[in-house]
């Protein structure tokens, strides 16, 4: 006999639901029967987040609400499609390359004039903004936190300016390069050439977007917490609502918008050196997640195979970007660091080391979309030995774990 689930209605959710909900915005609105009830239309609605959290006598902060179509002056969206996932590498074995195929999320783009942006990302954990109209009342749906504030204006915007960040405050390469770069020339075309606002400084970011000529402000530099005045912003709908990563799914515009970097960057490097090496592992600093305990045998495979073992953190953002151009194989452990294929040649070759029960697609489908070569080898686990990754479901809880590279099979791949 089938086993009836129903569904909570509001008097069924607890204080203790709401409470993350005002306190910890990210957990509290994941949770499945609280998510359900605070949204309209699979967006995240305020009116109705104000009168949960009144239900339940959790203090908030009442603000009128005005819809993004009466307080925008101009807004484009681009088509959602489905994603074309590239062939999973000869003789991989890891549950990544078998997920059902993804789509590519709608990216709505709304132009605002005269608006005010409140955040703070004082805690990575608890981070929250919140964006107004010239009223002073909330836009509905963009916003992230359930508690919205208005402070005394710390600054304006003067230049026209496009919101690139998103709930994943935290600088991240990965993210940076990938979703909220992109995000100026995906802009460009319909609304013209605009400064990029994030909210942490980020010299990585600055860097890059230099190379590009695309000026930058970090709106939280003097303070963690405030309330900005924006002329005229782009903001993306996804920087509020489920970002989905668009980027890292190989959108056509934000590829695009790589390849412009990728060029510029090759304009700048010029022909390589003699010393220049052509074939680089990534290495990890301690104290970094996924650290391989076999350290020293890869160290003297590579020797062997006339590979360099580096750690970009080492070098400058240019010095960085330069190396790369000239990498023909680039080899690393799932991290962050395996970015930099996007400034590789096209038709250049890439070699991942899987953690065998945590990874995500995002370098097989970049390398994939930017016409790189990709190979993938599933290494072990420091504990658990040899595992059936094929067969797992991701599990983002272990996703820090060391790894163990089989030599063997790495060893074969070089020998390529």
């Amino acid at each position: 006999m089938m086993k009836m689930f129903t569904r909570k209605s509001a008097s069924d959710i607890t204080r203790e639901d709401v409470e993350l909900l005002a306190t910890r915005f990210r957990a509290g609105s994941r949770q499945g029967d609280v998510a359900r009830l605070i949204r309209t239309k699979g967006v995240q609605d305020m009116t109705k987040i104000m009168d949960l959290l009144e239900a339940h006598d959790v203090p908030v902060n009442r603000f009128d609400v005005v819809s993004p179509d009466a307080a925008s002056t101009a807004k484009s969206r681009s088509s959602r499609a489905q994603v074309v996932l590239p062939k999973p590498p000869k003789g991989a074995a890891h549950y990544m390359f078998s997920l059902p195929v993804d789509f590519r999320p709608a990216m709505v783009l709304h132009r605002f004039e005269d608006v005010y942006l409140s955040f703070d990302v004082t805690r990575d954990a608890r981070r929250e903004f919140y964006l107004f109209d010239s009223k002073k009342r909330l836009i509905n749906g963009m916003f992230f936190g359930a508690q919205p504030f208005l402070d005394p204006e710390m600054g304006t915007v003067e230049a026209p300016s496009v919101l690139i960040d998103d709930l994943f405050v935290k600088p991240n390469i990965c993210h940076f390069l990938y979703d909220k770069m992109p995000r100026v020339a995906v802009a460009a075309p319909e609304f013209g050439p605009r400064e990029a606002l994030l909210f942490q400084d980020f010299t990585y970011a600055r860097e890059v977007l230099g190379i590009l000529d695309i000026p930058m402000t970090a709106l939280a530099a003097k303070a963690k917490r405030g309330t900005v005045r924006l002329k005229d912003v782009v903001v993306y709908a996804n920087s509020f609502n489920k970002p989905g990563h668009p980027g890292m799914m190989g959108g056509p515009a934000h590829v695009a918008a790589l390849d412009t970097l990728r060029q510029r960057i090759y304009d700048l490097a010029g022909p390589a050196g003699p010393d220049a090496p052509r074939r680089y592992m990534l290495d990890r600093a301690p104290g970094l997640p996924r650290n391989i305990t076999n350290r020293d045998e890869v160290v003297k495979l590579l020797e062997a195979r006339n590979v360099t073992l580096g750690d970009p953190a080492t070098l400058s953002t240019r010095e960085q970007l330069m190396l790369f151009a000239h990498v023909d194989l680039l080899i690393g452990v799932h991290g962050a660091g395996l970015t930099n294929l996007s400034y590789q040649p096209r038709g250049a070759r890439v070699i991942e080391l899987l953690p065998p029960l945590c990874a995500t697609r995002a370098y097989w489908i970049m390398a994939g979309a930017q016409g790189q070569r990709y190979d993938a080898i599933t290494c072990h686990d420091p504990e658990l030995g040899v595992v059936d990754a094929a067969g797992l479901k991701h599990d983002g809880s272990q996703n820090r774990r060391d790894v163990v590279v089989p030599i063997d099979q790495l060893d074969a791949a070089l020998a390529e």
